[in-house]
Formats: structure tokens, C-alpha cells, sequence
């Protein structure tokens, strides 16, 4: 292979490692996001029944 070729093999190599790496963090922090919405949810539930059976 010729040098031109082995850096475009090497950029396209390390393009792809970096878009792999930015979804895989995007998802890590997604699984965080939706984890921490669904405990705010359900707290929310708790508080509305507390609510209403005080009331």
C-alpha cells in the first residue's frame, strides 16, 4: 500500500472509533438520563398520593 493510502485507511479508521466512541457515550448518558427521570417520576406519584390522601 502506498503512503496516501495507509493515511486515508488510518483517518478513516480513527473517524470511525471516534463516532463509535461519542454513541457509546451518548447512550451511556441517555441510560443515566432515563433512569433519573423514572425515579422523578416516581416520586411524583408518591407525593400526588400523599397529597390527595391528606386532602
Amino acid at each position: 500500500m502506498q503512503s496516501g493510502q495507509a493515511l486515508l485507511v488510518e483517518a478513516y479508521a480513527a473517524m470511525w472509533l471516534f463516532v463509535f466512541f461519542l454513541v457509546f457515550m451518548s447512550l451511556r448518558k441517555l441510560r443515566t438520563i432515563d433512569a433519573r427521570i423514572e425515579r422523578l417520576t416516581e416520586e411524583l406519584a408518591r407525593t400526588r398520593r400523599d397529597g390527595e390522601a391528606k386532602g
